[in-house]
């Protein structure tokens, strides 16, 4: 907004909306702000109510001061306490800067213990493009 980087709350909003849209008439449930043991996790989706075929994603944005710790703690401990099988840790890049952040991120933090190699990082692109027409 206003070249300003939103919020992580707002980011959610537009997700949901956009999982909601895509996942419409297809049995896929989507709750946002999942209560777990541990605390809230950011979205928990399951088709038709069964609970052992869900996917837990956390969102974070590059920029975040958390964004190492979202992911070998806070989101592992959610797996762990829900039992879930597999996971998706969105990173959300705003400038070229945390694009290339979360690049190095992303190859200092694959894993593979029992945990981790459920976890698949993935980057949200919404870096300000430049038009082609403005393009020299």
């Amino acid at each position: 907004e206003k070249d300003i980087p939103i919020r992580e709350d707002k980011i959610q909003i537009i997700l949901e909306n956009l999982m909601e849209a895509y996942f419409y008439n297809k049995g896929v449930d989507i709750t946002r702000e999942a209560l777990l043991a541990t605390g809230k996790v950011d979205f928990k989706l399951h088709k038709n109510n069964k609970e052992n075929e869900k996917i837990l994603i956390e969102v974070k944005k590059a920029s975040s001061s958390y964004l190492k710790s979202g992911y070998e703690r806070q989101l592992i401990e959610y797996i762990r306490t829900s039992k879930c099988t597999n996971a998706f840790y969105l990173i959300v890049c705003f400038t070229d800067k945390e694009y290339d952040k979360t690049i190095k991120f992303i190859k200092n933090n694959i894993y593979t213990d029992n945990y981790q190699m459920y976890i698949n990082i993935s980057i949200l692109d919404v870096r300000k493009k430049v038009p082609a027409s403005k393009k020299g």
